[in-house]
């Protein structure tokens, strides 16, 4: 029982990192569209 909820947590807590990954991902893109002379730095 405890390996399969380890199982699932560690799961979930990688499919919640990349969907932050993407987020983040998204504002420094928008961020650049954004701010086009910052993103030249």
């Amino acid at each position: 029982m405890l390996d399969e909820s380890r199982a699932i947590l560690v799961t979930a807590s990688s499919e919640i990192t990349d969907r932050l990954g993407r987020a983040a991902g998204i504002q420094r893109a928008g961020q650049q569209r954004q701010q086009p002379a910052l993103a030249g730095l």
